[in-house]
This record gives C-alpha cells, sequence and structure tokens, in this order.
C-alpha cells in the first residue's frame, strides 16, 4: 500500500471512531477498536500510524488549551481521545478546554460535559491529582451558577412585587 492510500485508510478510521463517539456518547472500548479496525483491513503498522496521529493532535488540542483557543481544543482533543480513549492526559485536556469554554460562554451543557470527563480521568487513575482538583473546581462553579440563579430570580420576584405596589 503506498503512503497516499495509508493516510486515507487511518484518516477513515479516525472518522468512524469520532463519528461513533459523536453517535454514541461514548469512546469505543479497546476491543470495539480492534473490530474497527479489522473491519478497515488495517495493519498493526497502519494503527500504529492512527495512535501517533492521535497523539500528535493531543498535543496540538493542549497547545490550544494554553493558548484559550477552547472550541480548536475541543476539537483536536476529541479526536485524539476518540484514538486513545484510556489517555488520561488527552480526557483531562478535554475537560479543562470544556470548562474553559463554559468559563466565557456559560453553557451549563460544558460543565456538564468537563465533569463528565474529570470523573472519567478518575476511573482511569483514581490518583490523577489534577483531575481531582478540576472536579472540585467545578462543583464551586457549579454552586455559583446555582446561587446566582436564585439571587436573579429573588430579585425579578422583588421587582414585580414592588411595580404592583407601584401601581
Amino acid at each position: 500500500m503506498n503512503a497516499e492510500s495509508q493516510t486515507l485508510l487511518v484518516a477513515a478510521y479516525i472518522d468512524r471512531l469520532v463519528a461513533f463517539h459523536v453517535q454514541q456518547q461514548r469512546w469505543l472500548s479497546l476491543e470495539e477498536m480492534r473490530q474497527v479496525s479489522q473491519e478497515f483491513g488495517l495493519s498493526e503498522g497502519d494503527i500504529t500510524v492512527a495512535d501517533c496521529e492521535g497523539r500528535r493532535l493531543r498535543e496540538k488540542g493542549l497547545v490550544h488549551c494554553h493558548y484559550r483557543q477552547w472550541d480548536e481544543a475541543i476539537v483536536d482533543l476529541t479526536v485524539a481521545v476518540s484514538v486513545d480513549p484510556l489517555s488520561v492526559e488527552g480526557l483531562h485536556g478535554l475537560a479543562r478546554a470544556y470548562q474553559g469554554r463554559w468559563s466565557t460562554q456559560r453553557k451549563p451543557e460544558d460543565l456538564q460535559e468537563s465533569r463528565r470527563l474529570s470523573r472519567r480521568c478518575l476511573q482511569i487513575d483514581p490518583n490523577h491529582k489534577a483531575s481531582v482538583i478540576l472536579l472540585s473546581q467545578l462543583r464551586t462553579e457549579r454552586k455559583v451558577l446555582v446561587s446566582t440563579g436564585i439571587i436573579a430570580a429573588g430579585i425579578g420576584v422583588l421587582l414585580l412585587l414592588l411595580s404592583r405596589f407601584k401601581g
């Protein structure tokens, strides 16, 4: 197989892994990944190329995190983790990217995804200190979000009551 054919085959394999993750909202198990690689007829060398691409995208995604480019980090790290679903470094980077995007856009689903990914890191490595810290920060941020919502609702009720008394 020539290099161009191998590149296309590996790209199709990675696309399948990512599509599964997006559709099923979970990553493939190692056994499922092995089955998909067999469906594609991948050799050990092809799988090594896919693994290298996953590592490259993980590093690129972590750089995006460093520069607070959250959307780009999420794209690259999602692909990286689809290729290597047991990479605590990749999962934690993805959790940080979702937390970062949440801090700027305040989408509740980003906060939830960050929490889910942090818990996944701890399932793989219960001693992963950075994930313990991140999960603690996320709990604090959620409490602040809930408290802010309660305060805003209270102010709204007060304003409604005041407007009725003026009328």
